[in-house]
């Protein structure tokens, strides 16, 4: 059987965006971040094989790991910012045209159900019909002022046909809040301390005993002190060489990009080119390159040394241990600060989402809005129909009917359903 129209209107009506999407701003694309550029299929090529049947070393496995990771972040980072520059416009130009629409279908059902109630339109209506058509009206009425509460005809209709009015009702859901917040935030009291038997504990004690416990704070408190101080000094320690050794790993990371980028500008600068076409190529394989070293992206100028034969894979295989555990300390900051971006995107679309499951993707928040879009529609079209059709006694009583059994179903199956 399906659901009551009045609970299939609720459902949709606060409108689709602030039932699933709550009122926050689409997420405003951040500044150009590295890797924000894919980088071309010839980044595969950087994979170092290993010569022969000889085993790669630690360094070159790492490098061949991080690659890979860097490469799948970029990727998804490319997915993420695709859809902020999509989701935009279907939030603007789709789904507030659709809520708009859907607050007024359903006020214009809930005006003409109240026109009925007061024998201006649809003939006369007897007392079990009457009664009905109120429970219907305070469905859709409490559904209409969730979402647009200021509506005072709407209101007015409300606290005609409710025994409490809707400002009551709005008081009572204010002062369960509050006690709620009480509840969950005042500390719990153990009532097994007795605060009076305490202090006459106290009171009673001899002048000795209470000298001697005094004494033996006084050592304890000694002791803690020396201990803390020492900690301090132990962790001020740990933290000057971190510092010092995150400041010289930054140099390192600095040294490594600015020389790969050296190489790349000196043999791609365009006072090198040989005529006007090769100027131009040159010109704009600067500004690459320029833009990889802008956010340190050492994938993208080991991309470009590919691209333009001043790297290959038996150099790679080759490379220095040293200058490889530099190029995976590079590697491994890109990856984090993809990682990163990537999941300052997530955050912001889960909070525009009332649930979500654990693995968000962009596919499935696309997929979610254009599923919530189509719902919308169909409750339209079906508040729409309604509001012309319940003028006819003949289908507003089997429509009254249909919604009382099925209301009927849902309390018998709710009280089943309690233990």
């Amino acid at each position: 059987m399906r659901a009551p129209i009045a609970k299939r209107c609720s459902r949709i009506a606060p409108p689709v965006h602030t039932e699933r999407y709550r009122m926050t701003p689409p997420p405003r694309r951040p500044p150009k971040l590295l890797g924000e550029h894919p980088p071309a299929p010839a980044a595969r090529a950087l994979r170092i094989a290993p010569p022969g049947r000889s085993p790669l070393g630690k360094d070159q496995q790492t490098f061949n790991r991080l690659l890979s990771t860097l490469q799948a972040r970029q990727a998804e980072l490319a997915q993420w910012q695709a859809l902020q520059d999509r989701h935009p416009q279907w939030v603007m130009n789709k789904l507030l045209p659709l809520q708009a629409q859907l607050l007024q279908a359903r006020r214009d059902l809930i005006l003409r159900c109240d026109a009925i109630l007061e024998g201006r339109r649809g003939g006369a209506t007897g007392k079990a019909e009457r009664k009905q058509l109120i429970k219907v009206i305070l469905d859709l009425c409490l559904a209409h002022l969730s979402a647009h509460g200021d509506d005072q005809p709407i209101i007015a209709i409300h606290d005609r046909h409710a025994t409490t009015g809707h400002a009551a009702r709005e008081a009572d859901a204010r002062r369960a809040t509050s006690v709620f917040a009480r509840e969950t935030t005042d500390p719990e009291i153990d009532p097994d301390v007795d605060g009076e038997a305490t202090a006459a504990l106290v009171v009673d004690a001899a002048p000795g005993a209470e000298a001697e416990a005094e004494a033996e704070a006084e050592r304890a408190w000694a002791s803690r002190e020396a201990g803390r101080r020492s900690r301090q000094g132990g962790k001020a320690r740990v933290r000057a060489a971190a510092a010092a050794a995150s400041k010289q790993t930054a140099r390192d990371v600095s040294q490594t990009v600015r020389a790969v980028y050296r190489k790349l500008a000196s043999a791609s600068h365009p006072d090198r080119a040989v005529d006007a076409a090769d100027r131009d190529r040159r010109h704009e394989l600067m500004l690459r390159v320029n833009h990889a070293n802008d956010g340190s992206d050492l994938l993208g100028l080991l991309t470009l040394q590919l691209e333009i034969e001043q790297l290959d894979a038996e150099e790679l295989a080759t490379l220095p241990g040293s200058r490889l555990e530099h190029y995976n300390q590079v590697l491994r900051a890109q990856a984090a600060d993809v990682t990163l971006a990537v999941d300052r995107i997530e955050t912001a679309f889960r909070m525009m989402l009332t649930s979500s499951p654990r693995l968000l993707t962009p596919q499935i928040v696309e997929r979610d809005l254009k599923r919530h879009i189509a719902a919308g529609r169909r409750e339209l079209d079906l508040l729409e129909k309604l509001a012309n059709a319940v003028l006819d006694p003949a289908f507003r009583r089997n429509w009254l009917r249909e919604e009382t059994a099925q209301r009927r179903a849902d309390e018998r199956s709710g009280s089943s359903a309690r233990p």
